[in-house]
């Protein structure tokens, strides 16, 4: 038996049965556009048949128009960098990066409780110190200043070179005292030494003997963090904060900062949502110490009461003037350091003459040629 077929007009065996005994017309009829064809189609046999037409692949009507291939669900990945890198430095960022507030701007309640409380540890709550059952984990083995110098830092720079230079720079603060920004604005005026001491990491060839011997990193103190934090210190009586300065990051670093081949996370809420929302990378957060939030090797992130997080260096507690190998990681993010202000005029122009680049040999006197002999 034969099977019916759709002719070129798209009409079907009940629509023939409906024209039976009609006369054929003497001349065929034009060629109807997709559209005449769809509407003939649904006034002779119903949606149903349109349905049924459009969902056969060999039918004139789908040539052409086939469904697109079905997409597999995407693995997360980390959070995109926003157009500001300073709101990476905010708990609403972190909350949107995780998933706790969702696209709309509606809150997954049970997302957010479960970080907060994650695991039964400690929030980002100041006043949740001493909350009984809260548990402290341990902090993390650091990282050598071999690995930084052979593996870490290598990589890092590499990443970094490929940033575009308008990838926005994040601005970090530091309030300090005159003593350590005199030592940190004079170690940053030395542009060629800092360069030679990249281009040693950048090699990949050396070693942590070998750089003791021939280059030294930035040190300072280990907190840092926005502006308004670091002004809240500011604020502050007393010799130790006298100074604020600035550090600001290489083009599109900040989107490299927060991974946790560079960060390690003190217990706290902003903590859970910066795991969280790496959680499809292929390395976890290390654990920072959890009084400071540092980590040898690590930049480290703490929860504070003035803003949400601080950023920490680990220090040499036997000498604070000592650089650490954080400080040498922290040093290949960081694309320039300045001065921002001091407490009076005398120390802002001290800091200024110091941070200043040398002016430059002044040429010499052109000598001038012996007179011709009478």
């Amino acid at each position: 038996m034969r099977t019916p077929e759709y002719d070129k007009a798209g009409e079907g065996p009940k629509a023939r049965q409906a024209t039976a005994g009609r006369a054929p017309a003497t001349h065929p009829e034009p060629r109807r556009s997709l559209p005449q064809q769809l509407a003939q189609l649904q006034r002779s046999a119903g949606n149903a048949a349109v349905t049924r037409a459009l969902g056969r692949t060999d039918h004139p009507l789908h040539r052409g128009h086939r469904p697109a291939p079905a997409t597999t669900p995407a693995v997360q990945r980390a959070p995109a960098a926003p157009a500001n890198p300073q709101e990476m430095l905010s708990t609403g960022y972190w909350e949107r990066a995780a998933g706790v507030t969702k696209p709309d701007g509606s809150a997954d309640t049970d997302l957010k409780s479960k970080l907060l409380d994650l695991d039964s540890k400690k929030q980002a709550n100041p006043k949740a110190k001493g909350k009984k059952g809260a548990k402290q984990e341990k902090a993390s083995p650091g990282r050598t200043k071999d690995a930084i110098i052979t593996e870490t830092g290598p990589a890092l720079l590499k990443q970094l070179s490929e940033k575009p230079q308008n990838s926005g720079r994040m601005e970090l603060f530091r309030s300090m005292s005159v003593e350590e920004a005199e030592g940190l604005l004079t170690y940053w005026g030395k542009s060629e030494e800092r360069q030679k001491l990249t281009d040693y990491i950048a090699s990949g060839q050396g070693t942590g003997g070998e750089f003791n011997k021939r280059h030294q990193s930035m040190v300072f103190g280990s907190h840092l963090g926005d502006q308004e934090q670091a002004d809240t210190y500011y604020a502050r009586k007393g010799p130790a904060y006298e100074v604020q300065v600035k550090f600001t990051l290489k083009p599109g670093a900040h989107e490299e900062l927060f991974k946790p081949d560079y960060t390690a996370l003190a217990q706290g809420y902003d903590s859970s949502l910066i795991r969280h929302a790496h959680k499809g990378e292929k390395n976890s957060h290390p654990n920072a110490e959890q009084s400071e939030g540092a980590l040898s090797g690590y930049v480290g992130l703490k929860p504070e009461q003035h803003g949400p997080f601080s950023l920490g260096m680990a220090v040499n507690k036997k000498d604070r003037k000592s650089p650490t190998p954080s400080h040498l990681l922290f040093q290949l993010f960081v694309e320039n350091v300045s001065l921002v202000k001091g407490k009076t005029k005398e120390i802002e122009e001290h800091l200024k003459a110091i941070s200043a680049p040398p002016a430059p040999a002044p040429a010499p006197a052109p000598q001038q040629s012996a007179a011709p002999a009478a």
